[in-house]
């Protein structure tokens, strides 16, 4: 009896294509699953991009959030020299994550996309 297996080897023995027809039998199919928050990917690569800028969206939400938070204590300390500062320092310390953020995304994209030429870090 002639199992698939063995009419693969022979082929593979006999023709060149035999590269194209075994990625073709072992490259996995990816596909996204649907959640509440969208399409998630199931590639590793594109689950990590999927996950980076979930994660910039939070983060920038978050310093967002924070700077009105700290311009609120500042408006509202009526003078109090302490309220002030404490509302100064959250804005400093939004504005410097914000930053941080900002800088993390140029040195990835340097990294990846300018250094070692990565494909999956030259999407928009």
């Amino acid at each position: 009896m002639i199992s698939f297996s063995s009419i693969l080897v022979y082929h593979c023995l006999s023709a060149s294509s035999c590269g194209k027809l075994w990625q073709m039998l072992i490259k996995p199919v990816w596909a996204q699953v649907e959640t509440a928050l969208g399409e998630i990917p199931t590639e590793p690569t594109t689950f990590v991009t999927w996950i980076l800028a979930r994660a910039i969206a939070v983060g920038g939400g978050i310093a967002l959030i924070l700077i009105i938070f700290g311009s609120y204590q500042v408006i509202t300390s009526a003078g109090d020299p302490e309220k002030a500062q404490k509302g100064r320092e959250t804005i400093t310390a939004a504005v410097s994550g914000l930053i941080f953020i900002i800088l993390s995304l140029f040195l990835l994209q340097l990294v990846g996309v300018s250094l070692f030429h990565l494909p999956e870090f030259n999407q928009p």
